[in-house]
């Protein structure tokens, strides 16, 4: 669903579990689809980026990739909390060395650069905001704070994503990897589902009809 999403210029940046359904296509297995395409969270261009989205949420970490509210970490008055996380940030990570042109480069692109800054951030944001986010042990409230997961490292899972780690060796690795602070260093979401396919998960195929609803 990213894939084809970034492909035609559209972010979801509202990646998180309870955007999430599953569907019985042949039991006992189920196949999953992305819902909730809320055009507040679906920029599809910079200038979106810039003048809907951005402005549209204010200064909060939430559970997007990191460069996306960097973006906002100018210290003002409605920023504190904001600057606090990105100071924080600064002491595990050297951010100072890649952002201030990772942007700036991808801008001179165009879309192709819109494009490749959707599709790292959406990276991010599937592990964060799908498997980290609520459910891990150490997010225990609702600041900003913890909607950083590398300020909780060593980053833990819920119980039973640990499990399946341990059932799947080298997956564990790829969800960090996927949690990289700097883009740059994030596979893309191509790289990831070859992974996860080398990993021994296949891939599903669109089997959804609409008007079959009976079975979700």
């Amino acid at each position: 669903s990213c894939i084809i999403l970034r492909n035609n210029g559209i972010a979801h940046f509202d990646l998180k579990n309870q955007n999430m359904m599953f569907k019985w296509t042949n039991q006992p297995e189920m196949e999953s689809f992305l819902i909730d395409f809320g055009k507040e969270f679906m920029p599809a261009s910079w200038s979106e980026f810039n003048n809907d989205f951005l402005r549209g949420f204010g200064p909060m970490t939430y559970i997007w990739a990191p460069e996306i509210w960097l973006h906002l970490s100018i210290c003002g008055d409605d920023a504190v909390d904001l600057c606090h996380i990105v100071t924080q940030l600064k002491r595990v990570e050297n951010v100072d060395s890649w952002f201030s042109t990772y942007v700036k480069d991808l801008r001179k692109r165009k879309i192709p650069g819109w494009k490749n800054f959707i599709d790292k951030a959406m990276v991010y944001q599937i592990i964060n905001g799908i498997f980290y986010w609520l459910s891990s042990p150490d997010f225990d409230d609702y600041s900003g704070y913890h909607f950083v997961p590398i300020l909780n490292s060593p980053i833990r899972f819920n119980s039973k994503i640990e499990q399946a780690f341990l059932d799947k060796p080298g997956l564990k690795d790829l969800f960090l990897k996927m949690l990289t602070i700097n883009p740059n260093n994030r596979p893309t979401l191509e790289e990831v589902q070859n992974k996860l396919v080398n990993l021994g998960f296949s891939k599903t195929d669109w089997k959804f009809k609409p008007n079959d609803e009976t079975i979700w």
